[in-house]
C-alpha cells in the first residue's frame, strides 16, 4: 500500500517535472527567440545610423520622417512576426487571387480545414491522451472484474490499476504543466 502511494506521488513529481522541462525548452527557446531580436534591433540601429549620415547632407526633415517610418514599420514586423506561429492562417485573400472562380470555394473549404487542424493539433492531442489514457483504465478495471481471481490475483489486480493511475497522474501533470507553461504573458 505504501508503494501504490509513492507510485501516485511519484507519478505527480515526475509529470510535473516532464512538463516543466518542456516549458524550459519553449523558453529556451523565446530566449534564442529575443536575441535574434535584438541582434535584428542592432543591425537596425546600424543602418539607420548610416543612413541618417547620408541623409544629414540632404533633407534633413524628411530623412528624419522615413526613417522613423521604417522603424515602426520594422518594429510592428517582428513584433507580428513573433506572434504569427499562433494565429497562421493559411486562408488568405493571396491564396484566392489565382484560383479559377468555380474552385473558390473548394479552395476556401480545404484552407479552412487546414486552418482548423493546425490550430486543433495541440488541444486535440492533450484531450486524446486524456481520454486515452482514462479508457485504458476503465477497459482494465472491467477486465480484472470480469476475471475475478482465475486471471489475476487480488494483489495483481491492484498493482495494474495502480500502474493506470500513475500513468493518468503522469500524463495530466505532464499536458497541464506543459500546456499553461507555454503560454505568452498577458499583455496590458
Amino acid at each position: 500500500m505504501l508503494s501504490a502511494i509513492a507510485g501516485v506521488f511519484s507519478s505527480a513529481a515526475f509529470g510535473g517535472i516532464t512538463g516543466l522541462f518542456g516549458t524550459l525548452i519553449s523558453k529556451v527557446g523565446d530566449y534564442y527567440a529575443l536575441k535574434q531580436k535584438n541582434a535584428f534591433d542592432l543591425a537596425m540601429r546600424d543602418k539607420d545610423m548610416a543612413i541618417a549620415q547620408i541623409e544629414a547632407t540632404k533633407e534633413v526633415t524628411i530623412a528624419q520622417d522615413t526613417n522613423a517610418a521604417n522603424r515602426e514599420i520594422a518594429e510592428s514586423e517582428v513584433l507580428g512576426k513573433s506572434y504569427e506561429a499562433d494565429r497562421a492562417t493559411y486562408l488568405t485573400p493571396d491564396v484566392q487571387k489565382d484560383v479559377p472562380p468555380k474552385m473558390k470555394g473548394i479552395v476556401a473549404l480545404a484552407m479552412a480545414v487546414v486552418d482548423f487542424v493546425r490550430g486543433m493539433t495541440r488541444p486535440g492531442l492533450t484531450l486524446y491522451l486524456c481520454i486515452l489514457t482514462t479508457l485504458m483504465y476503465l477497459q482494465m478495471k472491467a477486465i480484472v472484474t470480469a476475471a475475478g481471481q482465475q486471471a489475476f490475483t487480488p494483489a495483481d489486480a491492484v498493482k495494474i490499476i495502480i500502474l493506470i493511475v500513475d500513468a493518468v497522474i503522469y500524463l495530466t501533470t505532464v499536458t497541464v504543466t506543459w500546456w499553461f507553461g507555454t503560454r505568452p504573458k498577458a499583455t496590458k
